[in-house]
């Protein structure tokens, strides 16, 4: 069971991403709700509390997290809904998630498996040739980057990619701060092989280490301006 009293009951498993390898922990015991009664006055009360029980995590449920925290390994995000009720259900097993991405509960006790959108997004990341893809001619670096200039990515925006990469703020208000310096020409980026790619449904976790790793001074500015190149060829920012 997880030591961190803020992830008991909480939390089935944890990646830390950005420090390779990257380290996966699967918390084994399985969350029941335990009952207690206490008496007060003339009165009986009865608790039903959440709990670890003494078994492990059904074999379904396990095969779920280990996969779901693979998928954060391979620096894919959370899958979810605009619909609340929605995400409740895919978390309760109560209907088929459309990735192994969602967020499950201690409740759901099914088999989710790898989906169709989640191999596409993989490789829309990597390539259909894997993580070691062979690379005949070299590409060059006028292909790959960005023509940007330091001077032109305001300090704000380096306070906003650490906010986001901390949770401080959400996607959305960190995709309109940069949406906001690409349409009032602030930073200049280059459209070819815009929205070329798959849309994506979230953002990959590899693009929020790089964003904290820019807003400390740990990568260059073109490191950083690659990942928003990733997100104009996924549809995410419109150029």
């Amino acid at each position: 069971m997880p030591t961190d009293p803020e992830m008991i009951y909480k939390t089935l498993g944890t990646t830390k991403v950005g420090v390779l390898p990257n380290e996966i922990t699967i918390f084994y015991m399985d969350i029941t709700r335990c009952v207690r009664e206490e008496i007060q006055g003339n009165y009986l009360y009865t608790y039903y509390d959440l709990c670890y029980s003494d078994k492990s995590i059904p074999e379904q449920k396990l095969a779920t997290t280990v996969r779901h925290e693979f998928g954060h390994a391979l620096g894919l995000g959370h899958y979810e809904s605009t619909n609340p009720q929605i995400n409740e259900n895919w978390s309760k097993g109560s209907s088929s998630p459309p990735s192994v991405m969602v967020v499950f509960s201690n409740e759901n006790k099914k088999n989710n498996i790898i989906t169709p959108l989640d191999i596409e997004t993989v490789v829309s990341m990597y390539g259909t040739n894997g993580f070691i893809e062979k690379v005949d001619e070299p590409v060059s670096v006028k292909e790959k980057s960005i023509p940007t200039q330091t001077s032109l990515i305001p300090d704000w925006i380096r306070n906003n990619a650490r906010w986001w990469a901390e949770g401080t703020i959400n996607d959305s208000d960190f995709v309109s701060g940069l949406q906001y310096l690409i349409d009032k020409k602030i930073m200049i980026v280059s459209s070819t092989g815009s929205t070329t790619e798959p849309a994506l449904p979230f953002i990959p976790n590899w693009i929020k280490d790089t964003a904290m790793w820019w807003s400390n001074g740990k990568v260059t500015d073109s490191d950083f301006v690659n990942g928003i190149q990733y997100l104009i060829s996924h549809g995410i920012i419109r150029v």
